[in-house]
């Protein structure tokens, strides 16, 4: 064996090391490659080699001419994921030839999301916030086509191309800060506000393919609307599920006398509107200077929107503070709870209480169908309010605002005393010595 053909198997040898499926390999003038990478390849014709004689050469790479290199058999997909770095072959015999490099594939930047990038969304336009993309750009995947569930067919998140899923998660966003701050019962959901809210975020992501598609195609759009949908149900059913756990506590449903007597007072909690004030349903006394001033309310928001969760969501307490705002221009940095999310804590406690109605509490769905019709009540009550006097309403949600994050003082109650006022009446500070000397 001469010193050319030792060099050829060691050269062999090397790059049998890096190939990961069972590839012909074939001698070329500018070194040794793989008959998969030269058809991936446009190589140019020596001078003096006709089209033809090119086409041939092409058209013989798995001739018998032609040396093939068998390896052992592997999967694929690790050579596609190391494709940068496969080694560039030349072929030792003729040092002045160019080298051959394998072509990158192509790679189009996906869509990616900066980290805390907010996209203002005009209209109502709380901003949307993104939090939840990765940093860094995700891995190369520009289809749009939707993923449906292998069980059951269902339509997940979380099984989206990137691009959808960034788009679900954007809007699942812009909807769920409408309904704490826009409107909490929207008519026609999911064919009007979801989707509207799925074009300004498509136009907000500056996707034009998803826009067009939404634009375009009905079923599709209609498809992706079901999971924001889901989303405002499922976050009005939360809500819900905390003033269950304290309705009994706050209004002493289960330690009436009998069931007559808890009956009569749910009634009058409910239609007289009672149950928002601060109140005694045994002795019917309310007071009706403080409107939406009942514990439960701060509480339930305490509990929900105002609640730090350790989980990562689609918005959190910061940034909800963030977009209140003061009705009154003098007074910018006091800030108010919206009337939408007043409104839907207190419909949660109507239907809380509702489920008592018959004598036993027995839970029901917290739907748009049975209680749209007392939130609105709600919110024209507190649009009354702000027309009458808008510096009693600023007061009003201020106070709210201020409890419902834990901004406000609570104040000592009449006759209390704080612990060093207590321990301050025991010590007789003029009977204390004034001197070493004194006994």
């Amino acid at each position: 064996m001469n010193n050319s053909d030792a060099l050829e198997k060691a050269l062999e040898t090397e790059r049998a090391k890096w190939i990961n499926d069972a590839v012909p390999v074939r001698h070329t003038s500018r070194g040794l490659m793989s008959a998969r990478d030269s058809e991936c390849m446009d190589l140019e014709p020596h001078a003096g080699t006709s089209s033809a004689d090119s086409k041939s050469v092409r058209k013989h790479a798995h001739s018998g001419n032609s040396t093939t290199l068998r390896v052992r058999q592997q999967h694929t997909s690790n050579w596609a994921k190391r494709r940068d770095e496969r080694p560039e072959w030349v072929d030792e015999r003729d040092k002045t030839q160019s080298v051959v490099a394998t072509p990158k594939e192509s790679n189009r930047s996906s869509l990616g999301i900066p980290r805390s990038r907010a996209v203002k969304i005009e209209n109502h336009g709380p901003p949307v916030d993104l939090t939840d993309e990765p940093e860094d750009p995700p891995p190369h995947d520009d289809s749009i086509e939707l993923v449906y569930s292998a069980k059951g067919g269902d339509l997940n998140l979380t099984e989206q191309h990137p691009r959808v899923a960034a788009l679900l998660r954007a809007t699942i966003a812009k909807v769920l800060l409408d309904i704490v701050f826009v409107d909490a019962f929207p008519d026609a959901l999911r064919h009007s506000t979801v989707a509207n809210a799925l074009l300004e975020c498509a136009g907000a992501l500056n996707d034009p393919g998803l826009l067009d598609r939404l634009q375009k195609d009905r079923d599709y759009c209609d498809a992706l609307t079901k999971i924001p949908a889901q989303r405002v149900s499922n976050f009005r059913g939360e809500i819900k599920k905390k003033t269950d756990a304290l309705v009994d506590g706050y209004y002493g449903c289960s330690r009436f006398e009998d069931r007559d007597a808890l009956l009569d007072a749910i009634d009058w909690l409910k239609e007289e509107g009672m149950y928002h004030y601060p109140c005694d349903p045994k002795k019917r006394e309310f007071e009706g200077g403080k409107p939406f001033g009942h514990p439960i309310i701060e509480a339930t928001f305490k509990q929900t929107i105002f609640q730090i969760r350790k989980h990562r969501s689609c918005f959190g307490p910061a940034q909800v503070i963030d977009l209140c705002e003061s009705s009154l221009l003098d007074r910018p940095d006091e800030k108010e709870l919206p009337i939408a999310a007043v409104s839907l804590i207190a419909t949660a406690v109507y239907a809380s209480l509702n489920d008592w109605s018959t004598g036993a509490r027995k839970a029901a769905d917290f739907n748009a169908e049975s209680f749209t019709d007392v939130y609105k009540l709600n919110i024209e009550l507190l649009k009354t309010i702000k027309s009458k006097s808008l510096k009693k309403y600023h007061v009003l949600m201020h106070r709210l605002f201020k409890k419902a994050t834990g901004e406000a003082k609570v104040p000592a109650k009449k006759g209390s005393q704080t612990a060093i006022e207590k321990m301050l009446q025991a010590v007789d500070i003029d009977a204390m010595a004034d001197s070493d000397t004194d006994s």
